[in-house]
């Protein structure tokens, strides 16, 4: 399922300093939008020349830069501990409406795209408050499998650090891989996003250090890495959900469209 594109060496840690080195908006250029999913190229194109005038375009995002503190409105940050496996992998999480399903989103608010990042145990997001859903599981950018029928809601708001815990992306990666082959949609052009709905299981989440020594951990980090973020930290506590798809130009898809 590797598009031939990104079977260089290198080629896949490339993208991802690419796609970090953009500020929130500039990224949104990527989730939101037809462009994403039918013309990813120029998507990235266009991102890029927004971010002409970067100081450092290629600088990922560092976690000395992140910031929250208690009186933060609007605004709190998730983290998700995301080991290291085989394919580079990500994880969103789109705002809910729990009562119908209905996904919120917003072109800058209401989501969360987590991506791994080498040599970084944690992935961080600032996000709107709200009531959040896992939506999807993504493989090397171009392959998702969407939880809608099986996933997990979490309450975040304003001026919080919420851990999310530890992704286990194994057993959704190789659903996602078998049921992408039984679909024929093993191969991806280089514009498309391939979207698996059937037979995926819920996102597995852990604390495998037990919760009080998670927390613990997490902390750590936070003190050593983050100096800039000095608002309370606690640990999501999880209930099961389901959401509706969107759906663009009559095709269903795993997000607010």
């Amino acid at each position: 399922m590797l598009h031939p594109l990104l079977q260089h060496p290198g080629a896949m840690e490339n993208i991802d300093k690419l796609w970090f080195a953009l500020p929130r908006f500039q990224r949104a250029v990527f989730f939101w939008g037809e462009v994403v999913r039918r013309y990813h190229l120029v998507a990235m194109a266009l991102a890029f020349v927004l971010s002409a005038c970067s100081t450092n375009p290629l600088q990922p995002d560092d976690p000395n830069k992140q910031s929250l503190s208690p009186n933060a409105k609007g605004k709190a940050l998730v983290l998700l501990a995301m080991p290291p496996v085989s394919v580079p992998y990500g994880v969103n999480m789109e705002e809910v409406n729990e009562a119908t399903g209905e996904l919120l989103t917003g072109p800058v608010t209401g989501w969360a795209h987590l991506r791994i990042y080498p040599g970084r145990p944690y992935a961080s997001e600032r996000v709107t408050p709200g009531t959040y859903v896992f939506t999807a599981l993504n493989q090397q950018g171009q392959w998702s499998a969407c939880f809608q029928n099986n996933t997990f809601a979490v309450d975040i708001k304003e001026g919080e650090v919420v851990f999310l815990g530890e992704i286990r992306p194994e057993q959704g990666l190789a659903a996602l891989q078998t049921e992408a082959v039984k679909e024929g949609k093993s191969a991806a052009r280089y514009y498309e996003h391939l979207w698996i709905f059937d037979n995926i299981p819920a996102p597995s989440i852990q604390f495998p250090e037990g919760r009080e020594q998670s927390l613990a951990t997490v902390r750590d980090y936070v003190k050593a890495n983050m100096p800039g973020v000095t608002a309370p930290i606690r640990l999501a506590e999880y209930r099961p959900a389901k959401f509706v798809p969107g759906t663009s130009l009559g095709d269903r898809v795993c997000s607010a469209y």
